[in-house]
């Protein structure tokens, strides 16, 4: 349903966006959330769940995720359950030493209903509003996930026109789709998984750069350099998610992706240890190829085999501080 003045797409347990779409909303809010679906992922292993439960929440498909994670070999999926193990448990040791946990097991109560003081709950300030209005004037595209600590659950999603364009699709098409769980995968299988793979690696981290490559249905493939700003409130529990993005050429790519912090990335380092050093202007004009490969399909050969058994032994090295942690 349509938020009136107020200028948001306001979706409860009825998922119904008008067509066609009008006006210049660039804000999702989510309500009753107890309501919507939960998917179930099937075929995937149960520990996948929290990982896939991440990407479902920024709008991708529950089948586009299935393909990804229901076809990796053995190796794989023990190096990347292994990595997320050591990774819930820093989660645990953080919330136990910040003294959030207790804030955390009271927010459970459901008499509490999600209160309007909580920041998760808050509408723009007009400081914020000016704020996403300069990043409009520099040209950059932004996508902002607000969310509730304790069960991640979407509260908010904002996009502004220069991401959308990125999108090839209107700003409340994309938002309608991301309440929906319809957003096609816009990367490769295999890119996608090292993407996942990185921003899980650096879930603790303030801020996080990749230099990656993406095509949405309709429009030719992009790189672009993505910077995610993760926002804490004052007891250091995270609650909002910016995604930064700027369009690059080959070239400018081609520099980025060697320059700190992209270079030592966690992302960087398994696209080279499967032996992917293309260039900016290759990975374009190999795009509509890569595209056709899958994580199934390589599995049946011998060649993709390796690929992904490399990938595998470099998760446990990138991994190694946390799970040795």
């Amino acid at each position: 349903t349509r938020g009136g003045r107020s200028g948001l797409l306001s979706v409860g347990r009825v998922w119904a966006v008008p067509r066609p779409l009008v006006g210049a909303s660039r804000c999702l809010r989510f309500h009753n959330l107890g309501g919507t679906p939960v998917p179930t992922f099937p075929g995937c292993p149960a520990w996948a769940r929290v990982i896939l439960n991440y990407c479902y929440a920024w709008g991708w498909s529950e089948a586009s995720l299935v393909s990804v994670f229901t076809h990796l070999p053995p190796d794989v999926l023990d190096a990347i359950e292994l990595a997320s193990y050591s990774l819930m448990v820093l989660v645990r040791a953080k919330y136990g030493m910040s003294g959030g946990e207790a804030r955390l097991l009271a927010l459970l109560d459901p008499a509490r209903g999600g209160d309007i003081d909580e920041p998760w709950m808050l509408p723009d300030s007009d400081a914020q509003k000016e704020l996403l209005a300069e990043y409009d004037r520099a040209g950059l595209g932004i996508c902002r996930r607000t969310y509730e600590p304790v069960t991640s659950r979407t509260t908010e999603f904002y996009c502004n026109p220069v991401h959308a364009s990125m999108t090839n699709l209107p700003v409340e098409e994309l938002l309608a789709r991301i309440g929906h769980n319809d957003l096609p995968l816009a990367f490769s299988e295999l890119d996608y998984l090292c993407i996942v793979l990185d921003s899980a690696f650096n879930f603790f981290s303030p801020s996080n750069t990749q230099c990656i490559r993406w095509a949405w249905p309709g429009a030719e493939p992009q790189l672009f350099k993505r910077r995610f700003i993760t926002v804490s409130d004052h007891q250091g529990i995270s609650y909002q998610v910016y995604s930064f993005k700027t369009a690059l050429t080959p070239e400018q790519f081609d520099a980025a992706y060697a320059a700190e912090p992209a270079r030592s990335s966690c992302y960087a380092r398994l696209r080279a240890a499967m032996g992917d050093t293309r260039s900016g202007r290759e990975l374009l004009r190999d795009w509509r190829t890569d595209r056709l490969v899958t994580i199934k399909s390589l599995v049946q050969t011998q060649d993709g085999r390796a690929r992904l058994s490399r990938l595998s032994r470099e998760v446990l090295r990138v991994y190694h501080p946390h799970i040795a942690a």
